[in-house]
Formats: C-alpha cells, sequence, structure tokens
C-alpha cells in the first residue's frame, strides 16, 4: 500500500541513486566511487531505493563494477551493496493475498517507479470493502474500472459475480503488472509448460516472494516489452506469426476479465465543443490545467501504448467503478467525460477518492453537472489495516469519500446506500 509520503521519498530516492550509480560508473574518480556505493548499501534497505535501484539498472552497474575493477576495498563495497539492493528488490515482486468480508484476491505490486497505478492505495481497499459488503453494486452486470492499477476493485467485482469486468489504464509497466494480476486470479488463458505467464515470472502462489536468486534485469517476461514476445516463443509460435499475434491478444484477456488501453483523454474529445467551452469555464479548471502541462507537473508515467488492446470506442456499461481518480486537474474533465461517455442510462457509477485539494474537488462537481450528470457524495473511514506504505496517516484537505454519479435524466434505478442522495434513494 502506498500513500503521498512514499512519492516524495521515491523522489528523493531517484535523484540521489541516479547521482550514485554516476559516480560509480566515473572509474577516474576513485573516492567518489567508494562514496556512492557507502550511500547506496546504506539505503537499499529502504523500498524506495531499492525499487529506484532497480528501476535504474544497478544490478548491471554493479556487477560491470565486480568485473573490471581489482582494487579489493572496491570489490568488497559493491558486493556489500549488490546483495543490499538485491534482497528488497526481490521482495518488491511479493505476491499478497488481502479477503474482502471473506473474498479473496490475489495481488502483486510493481516499483514505485512504475507509475502511480503500480501500488495499492489506501482508497482502493476501502472500496473493496465497501464493494465486499454490497456485492450487487456489480453482481450479473457489465463492469468498467477506470484507473485499475493492480486491478484490485476490478478482480474483486469479477469474484463477485460481475457479468464482465474490463479493467483499464494508461501507463504500459501498470498494464503489464495489472496483466499479471488477472491472471494469477483468473487462471490464464494461455498457458506454457503448465504455468501461467504470472507463474513464469516467479510468482505462482499467493504469499509467495520471487526466488532469492531472481534479479528482474535477467528476466525478460516479467513486465518487460519482450514479454509478448517470450510468451509466443514458449507457446511454440514463430515470431510475427498469426498465431502468435492471437496469442498475444488472448493474453489479455482471463473472462470475465479483460485487460484493455484507456485514454481518458480520448473521452474528452468525444464531448461537443459546446460542452468542451462549458468544462473550461469551471472555476478554476484552465488555471489547473495549464499549471498541469508545465514540466515536471504531473506525477505519473508517460505511456507509449505498448501492448494491450484499446478499448472498444463504444462500449457501455451498467456500473463504472474507479478510486484516486481525482489527483491532478485534467481528471476534472476527463472523469466526468469517461462517466458521460461510457455510463448507460440508468448505470450506476461508484469512485472512492481522497480529496487532496478542495477546489479541484469542487470543480470535478460542478464538470459532472455541466455534463448532464448529478453526484451524491458520502464520506468515508478507511480502516486502521489500511495505512500507507510507510504507516503515516495521511490527512486530506476534504477527507475521504465515496461518490455515486448517475445521468441526471436517467437516474439509476437504485443505490446500495441511502446517504448517496439523502431524500431520493430508499
Amino acid at each position: 500500500m502506498v500513500d503521498e509520503e512514499s512519492f516524495f521519498s521515491l523522489l528523493i530516492a531517484n535523484e540521489r541513486v541516479e547521482k550514485w550509480l554516476a559516480d560509480i560508473r566515473a572509474k577516474e574518480a576513485r573516492h567518489r566511487v567508494k562514496i556512492a556505493l557507502e550511500e547506496l548499501s546504506s539505503s537499499c534497505n529502504q523500498e524506495a531505493y531499492a525499487e529506484e535501484a532497480r528501476r535504474l539498472g544497478a544490478v548491471q552497474v554493479l556487477t560491470g563494477l565486480l568485473k573490471r575493477t581489482d582494487d579489493d576495498e572496491l570489490l568488497s563495497l559493491a558486493a556489500d551493496a549488490l546483495a543490499a539492493c538485491s534482497g528488497l528488490m526481490a521482495s518488491s515482486g511479493k505476491v499478497r493475498t488481502f479477503t474482502y468480508n471473506g473474498t479473496p484476491i490475489i495481488l502483486q505490486e510493481g516499483a514505485l517507479g512504475d507509475g502511480i497505478g503500480a501500488k495499492i492505495w489506501t482508497v482502493a481497499h476501502t472500496f473493496c470493502r465497501e464493494m465486499a459488503s454490497h456485492p450487487n453494486i456489480v453482481r450479473g452486470k457489465r463492469v468498467l474500472e477506470i484507473g485499475s492499477g493492480c486491478g484490485a476493485c476490478g478482480i474483486l467485482a469479477a469474484k463477485l459475480g460481475a457479468e464482465k469486468v474490463l479493467l483499464t489504464d494508461y501507463v504500459d509497466a501498470v498494464l503489464r503488472n495489472l496483466r499479471d494480476c488477472v491472471h494469477l486470479n483468473g487462471g490464464c488463458t494461455e498457458q506454457a509448460n503448465g504455468q501461467t505467464a504470472a507463474a513464469r515470472c516467479g510468482a505462482a502462489e499467493a504469499g509467495e516472494e520471487r526466488p532469492e536468486d531472481w534479479d528482474p534485469e535477467d528476466a525478460s517476461e516479467c513486465g518487460s516489452d519482450d514479454f509478448d514476445a517470450t510468451l509466443g516463443e514458449a507457446l511454440g509460435c514463430g515470431a510475427g506469426s498469426t498465431q502468435q499475434q492471437q496469442r498475444q491478444a488472448a493474453a489479455w484477456d482471463a473472462p470475465p476479465m479483460h485487460i484493455r488501453f484507456y485514454d481518458w483523454q480520448d473521452s474528452v474529445a468525444q464531448l461537443s465543443e459546446q460542452e468542451q467551452e462549458e468544462l473550461a469555464g469551471v472555476a478554476g479548471v484552465a488555471e489547473g490545467v495549464a499549471a498541469a502541462a508545465a514540466p515536471g507537473a504531473t506525477i505519473d508515467t508517460a505511456s507509449n501504448h505498448g501492448g494491450a488492446p484499446d478499448m472498444d470506442a463504444k462500449e457501455q456499461f451498467e456500473v463504472v467503478i474507479g478510486t484516486d481518480v481525482l489527483y491532478e486537474w485534467p481528471m476534472v474533465k476527463q472523469v466526468p467525460a469517461v462517466i458521460k461517455q461510457r455510463l448507460l442510462p440508468h448505470g450506476s457509477a461508484l469512485l472512492c477518492c481522497a480529496v487532496r485539494e478542495q477546489a479541484m474537488f469542487d470543480a470535478f462537481v460542478a464538470a459532472t453537472a455541466v455534463l448532464g450528470l448529478r453526484v451524491g457524495i458520502s464520506s468515508v473511514s478507511p480502516c486502521a489495516d489500511d495505512a500507507g506504505l510507510l504507516d503515516i496517516k495521511q490527512d486530506y484537505e476534504g477527507g475521504y469519500v465515496l461518490l455515486a454519479v448517475e445521468h441526471a435524466q436517467a437516474p439509476a434505478d437504485d443505490w446500495h446506500r441511502a446517504d448517496l442522495f439523502p431524500g431520493q434513494r430508499a
């Protein structure tokens, strides 16, 4: 689980690890290499540093140093640093089981550096508990999860009896990890030597850690751009063959769960010119979106759209769910546009969010009204077990909320809680 404090730590870790690795590569400055090795070794007992070391290629850098130097002190320091990094880096791929009202799901978290969705956020657990207590929210229905991340809520929806669940995200590394999580829970549609794709990455059983000698830099199948090609070869398909392409596409499906690439901006583009102008006129939106466009302003990872199939342009759903989908200003326009386009008449959208900035949240509510949507709001309180990665209590400006969104002219048939629309629902 993760919180904002984790990402501040990540940003600091990224800068420091990059500098240390650059110093280690600088062969002519022995004293800098020595200091960098000592700092790297002492810091990699913290998860943020270990994950950044993995992502930035510390294993190759340290292995290269071991091969090229005959300096006994540097050899010893490099070995210590490699051991310090590798231990926690291996455990970062740990597969864990979470149980909600008796229903277990198996999740694998990626590295913090892979994007916000690589970790399980507090509100995902909060919403899973809500859904498990009221399974009729999704049972027998077609469900779209936006910003799936590790897929906790979408996977639980499938286990609670949803007819179909489309799990969507935008970031490549997050989508690949999401694929592993789905197959851990839904069974792999394609198998090689009796193992699922996730199992071949060393994550076969809930609660198991990858082997101690597992090296993410050598595991081309696990969350890399080469995964699909490797999967095709393992299944006996020639590179580029029609059979391989079909199997690659099937890897993103484990019915009733299906993984798709979804750029929310596509839904904004479907709005009329008048709707887009009215959205831009909502207080704070123009300024917030402009600020978010500045270099370094966004905190998530860009996508190269590599791998996952596109979401069908016209598909709609009875239920739309999402957690923590309001943490940057562009989402104030994007999320209402997504719900307007993807939610069937009389359908229900449920979002669980931390209100980090009240002005942003108020703008979101105003934006939904512009698009003919109505919002019901109820405060929720995460359980103590849902604390963030660093076990630091996070006090948000607007607390935590459960949002119910429906078409104003075609409202939902019913809601599971009377406090979402007081006086309007039983």
